[in-house]
């Protein structure tokens, strides 16, 4: 019986070790990420307050230069004053922060972001796309 529980706890253990590195879709040492605009602003001095969004594209580039496919980034907007941002789908579902997207084939990722502004909100806050070691942040603020 002693036996037959070291063969089957060394066959999961193999199994295990064999599916570790399954699912592991991060960007590969050397990688980088972009976010495009890296910084963006709104102006907005009225009485009352209102939303507007905004379009960021995330994208995932190998060591060589090369959109990468099939990668899990994780998005989250830090330094944001709470509810007056709201990271969405360009479908406009809304997304809970941290949130991990998937880049599609051309490389990229599209975050929309929803903000508060007017009504005397003021605030600055980071875009933060991470995956594995590569990471890019945009700065936006409203004014």
């Amino acid at each position: 019986m002693r036996r037959i529980q070291t063969i089957a706890i060394a066959a999961m253990l193999a199994i295990s070790a064999m599916l570790g590195g399954c699912g592991d879709n991060t960007a590969p040492s050397g990688a980088t990420i972009t976010i495009s605009p890296p910084s963006d602003s709104i102006e907005d001095a009225s009485l009352t307050a209102s939303s507007s969004s905004k379009d960021f594209t995330i994208t995932v580039k190998n060591k060589d230069g090369l959109l990468m496919n099939n990668v899990d980034v994780v998005i989250s907007a830090r330094g944001q004053q709470w509810g007056l941002v709201q990271l969405m789908t360009t479908g406009n579902v809304l997304l809970s922060e941290p949130v991990t997207v998937t880049t599609d084939d051309t490389g990229t990722y599209t975050v929309r972001l929803l903000m508060v502004h007017g009504g005397g909100a003021k605030y600055k806050f980071d875009l933060w796309a991470t995956s594995a070691s590569a990471s890019a942040s945009a700065t936006i603020e409203v004014k």
